[in-house]
């Protein structure tokens, strides 16, 4: 019977789908190895596909608030069609890994497997991109550089696929 409810539980994993979508490249080499270690131990529980859009051309003058909208703009259209989109953003619902996990388990069996994250640029995002989203995120009060940002999410969701299926990493 245990046996059967493991292969249920890595099953159901196999329909899940991460595309991240980021703004700029990743600058730092570790960063870069800290997105490839979580991108390899979750290749067993989930496909992750990353989008990485440029940043806007900023002119002198140009406001925050017009920079935030036309990277958002970018951003939404890039979302795959039918994924749950999650907003990393400070101003997003703090909540603890387990809560975390929970959420995206009823997202899945809901809505199906596949989810979009965004990441904003330096500036963040606009409001039109977190009022289309179906859970703004807030990872901390802190604010962090947005390329460690994906390193903290990847982490995440690897703590997600442990807790969804039983295993004892997220202790």
């Amino acid at each position: 019977m245990r046996d059967i409810m493991e292969m249920k539980t890595i099953f159901c994993f196999f329909f899940m789908k991460f595309t991240i979508l980021t703004i700029g490249k990743t600058k730092e080499s570790f960063v870069q190895d800290g997105i490839n270690e979580y991108l390899q131990k979750l290749r067993p529980f989930a496909e992750v596909e990353f989008i990485i859009l440029p940043e806007e051309t900023i002119k002198k003058g140009m406001p925050d608030e017009e920079i935030k909208r036309k990277e958002s703009e970018k951003m939404l259209l890039a979302v795959p069609q039918n994924s749950t989109l999650v907003v990393l953003d400070e101003r997003g619902k703090s909540i603890a890994s387990p809560v975390f996990a929970k959420e995206i388990e009823i997202f899945r069996d809901t809505k199906g497997g596949h989810f979009s994250f965004c990441i904003g640029g330096a500036l963040g995002h606009s409001e039109v991109m977190r009022k289309s989203a179906d859970l703004v995120l807030s990872l901390s009060p802190l604010t962090f550089p947005h390329d460690l940002v994906r390193v903290f999410l990847l982490e995440q969701l690897y703590r997600v696929c442990m807790i969804l299926g039983r295993r004892s990493y997220h202790k």
